[in-house]
């Protein structure tokens, strides 16, 4: 098995663009509020202060599962279709004052993104920098005398790139030997389990959530929002034409993007979340654009997505996440090996995707997220808190006194979980092992199986 040393060089590429700000400062939403309302693209909250580990412990092993970090639009999507609607009515004579501003800054995100979908950007790539520089200062003499670790990661380039930048940050020394894999696409029952479990296809077949989409789309409060937005950015002739001529426009894969005016402010909300995403000085700002009332209802609808395709779910029923079953019994697999002292490396770490991250948190019911709801009540349940880009699950094998615990992380917090602790975040071995026990069993299996593709498929 090839083996590779973190040695890397790092190339960051800064494009400068100008924008037009908009000027209707009733509807600002300021960049530093605490909310922005970007759902799965928010962009990873580092703790302001690195939370310690439990004091009097030695670590003797550490695992982890994160997302990777801020990227570009997985493909040419919504910023493509808004260019094609935007340049077909300016031809027209169809925008107004404003929105030839907005039109400049969909041209400078697909300017920004050209060459770049799906990849990380320069923010992503810090924020997993930095997470590995953060770990290393949990335990200094750990990871200085760590020789072996391992690093998973999907086929996708923005998780293999989230790994290389995690383990310059962690391997401070660089005295880590990294055995690192790039899973198969199809063939990844560990880090893409949500593609090849029956159960969850047929479950994402039946959108049973879809009908608490559609009635908020086709909400007042929503159809007002579509009125004022089309009529902020296009005149009335061109939106008389629009629905005259049945006008359609597609996205850079050929796909029909955009067929009826209730899907701009989709597009446009698509465009704002992502430019997060991007250093603030080079981005292009879609600021003014929605009031904070109108980010926060566009928000509930992505929310709904989230919760009933990889969140708690529906009430009596756990197929939006209970395939991180494979998954969690590997990682309890590997504790348990280092516990046993069968271990020939010190780190397990694995970077993947929210479908991957979200699913786990929810079956562990990390910090009492498991809670279910036929009907997702605005605000109860935000995305943007549980599945941020680079959010992460930590697990650490510590010993004290002869004995030995786990030290599980949210986000790097210590995390709750519905068991006795013997501090926050730190539950004896035998605690956790039997908690792990109690998820398995319910589904009939056993996390010792390390067929891992047959125990998806008999969900």
């Amino acid at each position: 098995m090839k083996l590779f040393s973190t040695t890397f060089a790092l190339l960051f590429l800064f494009i400068s663009c100008s924008t037009v700000p908009h000027a209707e400062q009733q509807e600002t939403v300021e960049n530093n509020t605490e909310d922005l309302y970007l759902g799965t693209k928010q962009s990873y909250r580092a703790p302001k202060e690195v939370v310690a580990l439990p004091k009097g412990y030695d670590v003797q092993f550490v695992s982890m599962l994160a997302r990777h970090g801020s990227r570009y639009m997985g493909g040419p999507d919504e910023d493509i279709a808004l260019g094609n609607l935007f340049e077909d009515a300016k031809i027209n004579n169809g925008l107004t004052e404003e929105g030839i501003k907005l039109f400049e800054e969909i041209k400078a995100l697909k300017l920004l993104q050209a060459g770049n979908y799906g990849l990380l950007t320069p923010k992503g790539e810090k924020e997993h920098l930095e997470l590995g520089k953060r770990m290393y200062v949990l335990s200094p003499k750990f990871f200085d005398e760590a020789t072996l670790m391992v690093g998973n990661a999907t086929y996708k380039p923005r998780t293999q790139a989230s790994r290389s930048f995690f383990e310059i940050g962690l391997n401070r020394n660089e005295n880590i030997q990294w055995e690192n894999h790039d899973f198969k696409k199809g063939q990844d029952p560990l880090l893409r389990y949500h593609k090849i479990t029956p159960s969850y296809s047929a479950y994402l077949d039946s959108a049973l959530w879809l009908p608490q989409v559609e009635r908020e789309l086709q909400s007042a409060s929503y159809l007002q929002l579509v009125d004022r937005i089309v009529r902020k950015y296009f005149s009335a002739e061109y939106l008389k034409a629009f629905k005259g001529e049945h006008k359609v426009f597609l996205d850079g894969e050929g796909e029909e993007a955009i067929t009826k005016l209730s899907d701009i402010p989709l597009c446009i909300y698509a465009c704002y979340k992502i430019s997060f995403a991007i250093s603030t000085d080079i981005r292009p700002h879609f600021q003014n654009i929605f009031s904070e009332s109108e980010l926060s209802q566009l928000e509930y609808i992505g929310d709904i997505e989230a919760f009933y395709e990889k969140g708690p779910g529906f009430k009596d029923r756990s197929a939006s996440y209970i395939n991180a079953i494979a998954l969690l019994s590997k990682i309890t697999l590997e504790l348990e090996t280092e516990i046993n002292g069968k271990q020939n490396k010190q780190g397990y770490l694995n970077f993947a995707h929210a479908e991957t991250t979200l699913p786990l948190v929810v079956l562990l019911d990390i910090n009492n997220v498991q809670v279910h709801q036929n009907q997702l009540k605005k605000g109860s349940w935000k995305t943007s808190k549980w599945a941020t880009m680079a959010n992460n699950i930590q697990w650490f094998v510590l010993e004290k006194e002869g004995e030995v615990f786990i030290h599980v992380r949210f986000n790097e917090k210590p995390a709750e979980l519905p068991i006795s602790s013997v501090e926050k975040g730190t539950y004896t071995w035998d605690a956790y092992k039997n908690y792990i026990n109690k998820l398995t069993t319910s589904v009939d299996m056993d996390y010792h199986n390390q067929e891992y593709k047959q125990m998806l498929q008999a969900l």
